[in-house]
């Protein structure tokens, strides 16, 4: 497989994943929707500390949040990397983003940590297609360090949004 192909089905695993993102936020806001209802109805008297279960599904729900500002962001940024086929900028992009996803979320929903895994492992092989198809070193540390500017400008803008 071309280390373009590669790239192309790690942006499909970054919209998988921006998707899973989403329906697990849904999910939350609805587990939040029930308890409330279920606490103003008397239901849940003394069987939970309706407060720390609200307060540990907020917080939840605002990581979850910041992460789908997260993904959006890359997923964007990618897209008009591999429009100027800047190939070995969007490969070091993908891992550097891999590493930084596996770091903010991993573990937290388990179904996510299949597919940063994925990418991970897909973003490696990439950089071995494609050192062997410019016939060069990819790791280059300059494409590395535009990359980390490009994730410390998501991690601004999420910061901006102040969700």
């Amino acid at each position: 497989m071309r280390a373009k192909t590669k790239i192309i089905l790690s942006l499909a695993i970054l919209r998988e994943i921006s998707n899973k993102i989403k329906y697990y936020k849904l999910v939350i806001e609805n587990n939040i929707k029930r308890l409330n209802a279920a606490a103003n109805a008397g239901v849940l008297k003394d069987k939970v500390d309706v407060n720390k279960e609200l307060k540990n599904l907020i917080e939840l729900k605002k990581k979850v949040e910041l992460t789908e500002v997260f993904v959006e962001y890359i997923i964007t940024k990618l897209e008009t990397i591999i429009a100027v086929e800047n190939l070995t900028l969007a490969t070091s992009l993908i891992k550097e983003f891999a590493k930084e996803l596996k770091r903010s979320i991993g573990g937290v929903l388990p179904v996510l940590d299949i597919y940063i895994d994925e990418l991970n492992r897909l973003s490696n092989d990439t950089v071995r297609t494609l050192s062997l198809e410019l016939n060069t070193s990819v790791n280059n540390i300059n494409v590395r360090e535009e990359a980390r500017k490009i994730i410390d400008e998501a991690k601004a803008v999420i910061k901006a949004k102040n969700i």
